[in-house]
């Protein structure tokens, strides 16, 4: 008898434990706008669970990894106002994370930390992970990890290699422009004017009015990269002609 609810306790107590636990996973995975850490156990589900993720393939020692995510130099005073320079001092000797613990009052300032907040906040928002490939050697091996660090976006699943610039203002400008669509469709005045805003003045805006985006596919794809391309299909030219300055940056 004793036994037999035992196992009734167990079989009962199992479920509420299961989901606990899925639970806990789903809110540590939440796009809260800080670099998840990420490791075997919860990769698969990281890159399954968002659009669009920036990974970065790091390893403690590594002195370029230092200024790009939570990893900083404890040693001493003059050493630590020298924080990230690539020595890539082997494990042991430099390496410990002081995110937490900064010294003598100095906060280093962490590049994807940066970013992370304001990605996140994007319509699409684009999180930001990071992987600790010297130690979790088969994500290394799967994604051909070579080199630290090594930053890949997955879009939907897909990695890419992400070969832009890593400064924080820098690669959020970029990776708005990396995720987009090649041509955006605009189908009315205020699109238009949420398009231009969202875009900036980093890149060069190309909008097609009255054009199909058939007839700059071509080119949109070329230079993604580099502009940002849209057709609008539905517009007001007096509207247009107030709101745009067309000699500051907007080209038809």
């Amino acid at each position: 008898m004793t036994n037999r609810l035992l196992t009734m306790f167990l079989c009962l107590l199992m479920p509420a434990i299961w989901l606990s636990s899925s639970a806990s996973a789903e809110q540590s995975l939440s796009a809260n706008g800080k670099v998840l850490e990420l490791d075997e156990s919860n990769f698969d589900s990281a890159i399954s669970s968002f659009d669009f993720i920036l990974v970065d393939f790091y390893a403690p020692w590594c002195g370029h990894c230092k200024r790009l995510s939570p990893q900083a130099c404890e040693k001493e005073f003059w050493d630590l106002l020298f924080c990230g320079r690539p020595t890539y001092t082997p494990p042991g000797t430099e390496a410990h994370d002081i995110t937490q613990n900064p010294i003598l009052g100095i906060t280093v300032v962490l590049e994807l930390d940066e970013a992370a907040p304001i990605l996140a906040s994007l319509k699409e928002p684009i999180v930001i992970a990071k992987v600790n490939a010297d130690k979790f050697t088969r994500l290394a091996r799967k994604y051909d990890i070579d080199g630290y660090p090594t930053l890949k976006i997955f879009m939907h699943g897909v990695p890419v290699e992400y070969n832009g610039p890593r400064k924080a203002d820098l690669l959020v400008r970029y990776l708005k422009k990396f995720v987009a669509p090649n041509v955006s469709v605009l189908d009315s005045d205020s699109a238009i004017s949420d398009f231009v805003e969202a875009a900036g003045t980093y890149f060069p805006i190309y909008i097609g009015f009255g054009l199909d985006e058939l007839v700059i596919s071509k080119l949109s794809v070329k230079y993604k990269k580099k502009a940002w391309f849209s057709v609008a299909k539905d517009f007001s030219e007096a509207w247009l002609m107030v709101a745009y300055d067309f000699d500051n940056g907007i080209l038809l």
